[in-house]
């Protein structure tokens, strides 16, 4: 699946959408970045994908967590990206 493209507008090729997905991941980092690492690349590949056209992306807060010491504590924002997906096969 190296090259797999990722599109956030109309495709440049002629594909056929197999599918759709929901997905959500606890990260700050746009969904592209993590297509190949994370979890819902495996239901593009059962669909017989072999690009993805990103619909929807929404970043939101999920929660806070923190670390430091006994005299210092820094708390910093937990992010859940969330989105719509198409999973897509190229038209030969």
């Amino acid at each position: 699946m190296e090259g797999l493209p990722v599109y956030y507008s109309e495709p440049d090729h002629p594909y056929r959408i197999l599918g759709v997905l929901h997905v959500a991941k606890r990260c700050p980092r746009p969904l592209a970045h993590s297509i190949f690492a994370h979890q819902w690349m495996e239901d593009v590949r059962k669909f017989g994908g072999n690009a993805v056209w990103i619909l929807t992306e929404q970043k939101e807060i999920a929660g806070y967590s923190g670390f430091g010491s006994a005299r210092t504590y820094n708390w910093y924002p937990v992010y859940i990206r969330r989105g719509e997906v198409l999973v897509l096969r190229l038209v030969k």
